[in-house]
């Protein structure tokens, strides 16, 4: 692991030094001077890239599957609406059956309470249908993408606590060897990358199948909401006009 430290010469000038935690004992890896470490890691952003093309395929793909996942929703809600106003006319039956003696009341209450059973089974049905999330699958690829589309350039422009923020969403394992920084991509965005150099947004849906399944489990391990205020933190930034302090180490 990698931790900064900061001097002061003589002149009163300061500087900022980054060196190894020594948290797994001593360490004589040299120290970086926080220019030096900075470049590095623009390049480490730098090489995650995810073209514009494939960060508006997803985004199209999220969206007709939304429209589907609502037509087929809307459908799921008709029937269930039909299955209780069927249930309800049973009710209206049974009592007008009891209300003329034709049954006995141990046999109206039996019944009764088996139809109001089954209305509460659907009711519970229909709100989870009504919940249902209808982006789930595509929504996962898509935010990871718009984080890389937007990484090197939130880098670049971004200020110091933008730039801690997106090394701790997508680095893993920084350390120090002779001076150059030895960093991972976590491995969903990893991935996402080597996959993101071939057109799976040009609509092979075998090539779209293969994507998912490899990052589908990988994506368990992200923080989805933490991406998505980290991106729309950059948007709002840099798409507003708003000028964006010049990166610090404190």
């Amino acid at each position: 692991m990698v931790t900064a430290e900061q001097h002061t010469k003589k002149s009163g000038r300061r500087y900022v030094y980054y060196h190894c935690t020594k948290k797994k004992g001593r360490c004589t890896e040299k120290y970086v001077r926080a220019e030096e470490l900075e470049a590095q890691l623009r390049d480490f952003i730098g090489s995650l890239t995810v073209p514009q093309e494939c960060v508006d395929w997803l985004w199209t793909k999220m969206q007709e599957e939304k429209d589907v996942a609502k037509m087929t929703r809307q459908a799921e809600l008709e029937a269930i609406d039909d299955q209780k106003r069927e249930l309800d006319k049973k009710v209206r039956v049974l009592t007008q059956m009891r209300l003329s003696e034709e049954i006995d009341r141990e046999m109206y209450r039996e019944e009764y309470n088996e139809l109001i059973q089954q209305r509460v089974h659907l009711e519970q049905a229909r709100h989870s249908v009504a919940m249902g999330n209808a982006s789930e699958r595509f929504e996962p690829l898509h935010t990871a993408a718009q984080l890389l589309n937007l990484a090197k350039n939130a880098f670049e422009n971004g200020n110091s606590t933008q730039k801690r923020q997106l090394l701790k969403i997508v680095g893993l394992n920084p350390t120090l060897n002779d001076r150059k920084l030895l960093i991972s991509a976590k491995k969903p965005f990893q991935q996402l990358v080597e996959r993101s150099s071939f057109p799976f947004w040009s609509g092979k849906q075998d090539e779209l199948r293969t994507l998912w399944n490899t990052l589908e489990c990988s994506f368990e391990e992200l923080d989805l909401g933490s991406i998505k205020r980290f991106v729309a933190d950059v948007e709002e930034s840099q798409g507003t006009g708003k000028t964006v302090p010049s990166y610090s180490v404190s």
